[in-house]
């Protein structure tokens, strides 16, 4: 036992270089291009690029690519299914490569194909991941020498960052009446926010009477309540210290956004016939009714009765000029 226990430090320096051997062969025979890949993006972009493996061997090369997610905080790679991950913070998710097996036949060169495709709802932030080319006579193999070999490796760091898209529109402005008899008149709009940040509508809406004269503006949203990106608000503004009749238009007229100012613009109309004014404009139409409708009949009856006419007058005293001359 004491033979053997003599050789095993020798077994193991003897390991170690031969690692290194390895190693620096492996190196020297595949070489790969770019090795670093470093690139600003934002949600949705798409970026592509095209990776050069050369074999610069005389025997035929079978690689396993690996790809992992690095940790920012302390440089590991992150060896988890890739299903695992968050899709808007794992920038090995995003990375379309070719994770099949890939053989280089001796002084072969090839192109694969490499594409990121950020996230829709990717956060904002650094990315880093590695794209590992072990290799082996199967998969297995190939991932477990990956500890004692230094395989080629593709270098991806990825900054995403953040785009703010600011894009809401009214879905609808309305009064809950058509016609008033009295005020208040209650005014109700609701904002659809399709943008990726909160927004806060402000402005008024503007009130115009029958000649087009502007008689008030109400204030929409005077406690600045914000509209949470993808989601609606109703808001609801009552006029109450109107005055007039007849018709009336409101013209809403909003704005929002912080990087840039956009408009929020409807108009809508609506009537307002007070019941007094109606009381009043009634009695008095009533009463022309009733003496256009008297004076008619008067007309009227009297042509078609000329005798009942001269009775009257006979009556009356008054002699008819237009009798005694027949």
């Amino acid at each position: 036992m004491k033979d053997y226990k003599f050789f095993i430090p020798i077994i193991i320096i003897g390991m170690f270089f031969l690692t290194g051997a390895i190693s620096a062969q492996v190196e020297a025979g595949v070489v790969i291009s770019p090795h670093i890949i470093d690139e600003k993006a934002k949600a949705r972009d798409v970026l592509e690029f095209t990776i050069t493996l050369v074999n610069n061997t005389d025997k035929k090369v079978s690689i396993y690519p690996v790809v992992n997610d690095i940790s920012e905080t302390d440089g590991q790679q992150a060896f988890i299914d890739p299903h695992l991950l968050d899709k808007t913070e794992s920038l090995a998710r995003w990375i379309e490569f070719q994770r099949s097996l890939i053989e280089l036949m001796p002084s072969e060169e090839k192109q694969v194909p490499l594409k990121i495709n950020i996230d829709l709802n990717a956060k904002p932030g650094k990315r880093y991941a590695v794209i590992t080319l072990p290799q082996g006579n199967n998969r297995p193999l190939a991932e477990a020498s990956m500890e004692m070999v230094n395989y080629p490796q593709i270098m991806i760091n990825i900054a995403v960052e953040e785009e703010i898209i600011e894009k809401a529109q009214i879905i609808y402005f309305r009064t809950d009446k058509n016609i008033y008899f009295y005020l208040p008149v209650s005014f109700s709009f609701t904002v659809a926010n399709s943008g990726n940040r909160g927004i806060i509508p402000a402005g008024g809406i503007y009130v115009y009477n029958r000649r087009g004269q502007e008689v008030d503006r109400l204030d929409i949203n005077a406690t600045r309540e914000t509209v949470a990106a993808g989601a609606e608000k109703n808001f609801s503004v009552v006029w109450a210290d109107g005055s007039g009749f007849g018709k009336f238009k409101a013209r809403l007229e909003a704005e929002y956004g912080d990087k840039s100012r956009r408009d929020l613009i409807d108009t809508i109309y609506f009537w307002i016939l007070p019941v007094k004014l109606l009381i009043v404009y009634g009695g008095g139409l009533m009463l022309a009714l009733i003496i256009i409708t008297a004076v008619v009949f008067r007309r009227t009856y009297y042509g078609q009765h000329p005798r009942s006419n001269s009775a009257r007058l006979e009556g009356s005293g008054v002699v008819d000029l237009r009798s005694k001359k027949n």
